[in-house]
């Protein structure tokens, strides 16, 4: 497996729109998204199929949680 790398935008409450991928925490019982549409990485554009070709892991950095993407299979 290959880390592909960090998924980035801004934390914020969910909203249902498109560049954006759940966050591990929640904040006063609200869920959290980060929304990559105007400050993120390429990584935005990764698929979403059905059949996955990534793995989301959650690792802390500093007391923040930071997600990164890794390959379901060798590259």
């Amino acid at each position: 497996m290959t880390i592909i790398g960090e998924y980035t935008g801004y934390v914020k409450e969910y909203s249902n729109q498109d560049y954006s991928w759940a966050y591990k925490s929640t904040i006063n019982g609200k869920q959290l998204v980060i929304d990559s549409l105007k400050g993120g990485n390429l990584l935005r554009f990764v698929n979403d199929l059905d059949n996955h070709n990534v793995i989301e892991l959650y690792l802390p950095v500093n007391n923040i949680w930071r997600l990164f993407f890794i390959s379901s299979k060798e590259i």
